[in-house]
């Protein structure tokens, strides 16, 4: 299967309704939702009609603005989601057929992506967001003797009834909608079974996607075209395989068309083994997307002292994409990375994101921003896999790999360091290096957006002829007794 670069856009299952006023729920309306779209490098749009409930009248599960036993909205986002998919549903109009259908006019694929298994607001066992069966059946849930996390309390796919109650929803998706492929998003929330039960469970997903490959076969001949079936999973191999979402079998054994590997939501990670993935799925056709979030942390330890999170801005999703593509990737994927609310800080950072981030000659050029993070999925029990905070030690260096992609032509680059307030902040006493090179202090202001646990920041030139193409070594060395901490590290590129 040959795919041409560019860029899947997640719309999510609530987006819309809580950004648009009651005038904007019309047939104009939501064409809008598309249009906005068409001319940019945007040639996949994903719609997600549901969480635990549909955003639209189904008649298997509970629309969202039917509350039952549940606690109707208190905040004014969830009682403007209800009302206004409710008041589309009352005018005869099911955005999902509209979007999909618009979006084929405007010459981008349509397709429907599905929450899995998605536990939003477990924590609050009343939340209106909660299906009355997900309520009544805490049976079904993969942890019932844990309940530490939300993940604890998603239902447990090792059950028939769970498998069974989900796929009576992909069957109304493939009655229902004319789309041209349907995603199983796996990550929302990325945890499906008991603990260690997860070798059984991947062999229960691989006959059912097996069930839903059958299903696709049958629509498309309905339909007169060919009907995809994607996977979103976890960013490593070793994390999906031990979780119980290896896409590998089922690629191998031609269940699925697409596999988007990504991180769940804490942080966008920049070193995704995008490689790895590519010769692990080499011979079955299959279409790779590494997936970019929103959010951008260097560590979980910003928690909770500091503001949680900041969102990513254009240049380092040009940092991701360029180092994604790179590394093999076939298509970059947005996700949440919506018009509006969700979506990047600065509002002209998303026209630059559409229109330059999905193929590498359209990134060629651009200013990137390579920073260090982490993988936010990891197996239980497996060690963490955070690098930050770290602290020098006198005349020993602390060491971290970045992915940058192919090396520009020519440009200007340099380290950036965040500085912690368990350490020292004289950036003066610290000596950095690049691939075993010198950098020198730099004249260049460290960029924006940093984190703010970051509470001093310290910019250094890297000689261009010291850096290379795809991995690059930064070690940073205190010259005094007392450490600095480190909280923050990325590579900035200037192309010349």
């Amino acid at each position: 299967m040959t795919t041409s670069p560019g860029l899947i856009l997640n719309e999510d299952d609530s987006h819309f309704y809580f950004s648009r006023t009651e005038k904007e729920m019309t047939l104009e309306g939501l064409q809008a939702l598309v249009d906005q779209y068409a001319g940019t490098q945007v040639t996949h749009l994903f719609f997600n009609p549901n969480c635990q409930r549909t955003s639209y009248r189904s008649r298997v599960w509970e629309p969202i603005w039917e509350h039952g036993k549940q606690n109707p909205p208190e905040d004014d986002g969830g009682k403007r989601w209800c009302a206004n998919a409710r008041l589309l549903d009352e005018r005869g109009l099911d955005p999902y057929a509209i979007w999909t259908a618009r979006a084929r006019e405007k010459g981008i694929s349509p397709w429907i992506s599905m929450r899995m298994n998605d536990v939003h607001s477990v924590g609050e066992p009343a939340h209106y967001i909660h299906s009355s069966f997900w309520a009544a059946h805490p049976e079904l849930r993969r942890g019932p003797k844990i309940q530490s996390s939300w993940a604890d309390i998603a239902f447990d796919y090792g059950q028939p009834a769970v498998r069974d109650y989900h796929m009576k929803l992909i069957r109304e998706f493939f009655d229902r909608y004319d789309f041209d492929g349907l995603e199983l998003d796996w990550m929302r929330f990325g945890y499906h079974f008991r603990p260690g039960h997860e070798a059984a469970g991947n062999r229960l997903l691989t006959e059912f996607i097996r069930e839903v490959r059958t299903l696709a076969d049958a629509h498309a001949k309905r339909r007169g075209h060919p009907i995809k079936i994607g996977v979103r999973v976890p960013s490593r191999p070793r994390t999906a395989e031990a979780l119980g979402l290896d896409p590998v079998p089922w690629a191998k054994a031609g269940l699925i068309d697409q596999v988007v590997v990504t991180p769940f939501w804490a942080t966008c990670e920049f070193d995704m083994p995008i490689e790895h993935w590519k010769l692990l799925l080499a011979g079955t056709g299959v279409t790779l997307a590494a997936g970019l979030e929103i959010c951008l942390r260097p560590t979980p330890k910003v928690w909770p002292k500091y503001a949680d999170n900041i969102t990513t801005t254009a240049e380092m999703v040009f940092a991701a994409a360029a180092a994604m593509f790179d590394r093999g990737a076939d298509q970059i994927y947005l996700f949440n990375y919506m018009d509006s609310q969700t979506t990047v800080d600065d509002p002209a950072d998303y026209p630059k994101i559409l229109h330059h981030a999905g193929a590498l000659d359209t990134l060629a050029g651009q200013v990137r921003r390579h920073i260090v993070t982490y993988p936010d999925t990891l197996p239980d029990g497996d060690p963490p896999g955070y690098v930050l905070p770290a602290n020098t030690k006198e005349n020993q260096p602390v060491r971290f790999r970045l992915h940058i992609g192919a090396k520009p032509a020519a440009g200007t680059a340099q380290v950036v360091l965040g500085l912690g307030e368990e350490g020292l902040m004289d950036a003066a006493a610290l000596t950095v290096k690049v691939n075993d090179d010198a950098c020198t202090p730099s004249a260049v202001p460290a960029p924006k957006a940093i984190h703010s646990i970051a509470r001093q920041t310290a910019v250094f030139d890297i000689p261009w002829d010291a850096l290379c193409g795809q991995y690059n070594l930064v070690e940073v060395m205190g010259m005094q007794e007392k450490p600095h901490q480190i909280v923050w590290v990325e590579i900035r590129i200037a192309p010349h």
